[in-house]
């Protein structure tokens, strides 16, 4: 599961370094991934201060952190 969860998270790295900006909704419709990998990946993009996430009225967006 550990590295489901690793190729996951660097399928959002990618995701988000190419487009930018996005709802976790629409990333795991994009990546078709499982909603539960794509929380699993982003808690360890967080843990490694890799994105920024912020919730903006009912949706939860996503970033990648700046240099």
């Amino acid at each position: 599961m550990h590295d489901k969860v690793g190729l996951a998270a660097g399928q959002m790295w990618k995701y988000l370094h190419e487009r930018g900006e996005s709802t976790i909704s629409k990333m795991a419709t994009d990546l078709k991934q499982k909603d539960n990998l794509v929380y699993m990946g982003l808690g360890w993009l967080a843990r490694e201060n890799k994105v920024a996430i912020r919730q903006d009225k009912a949706v939860i967006k996503v970033k990648l952190m700046g240099p």
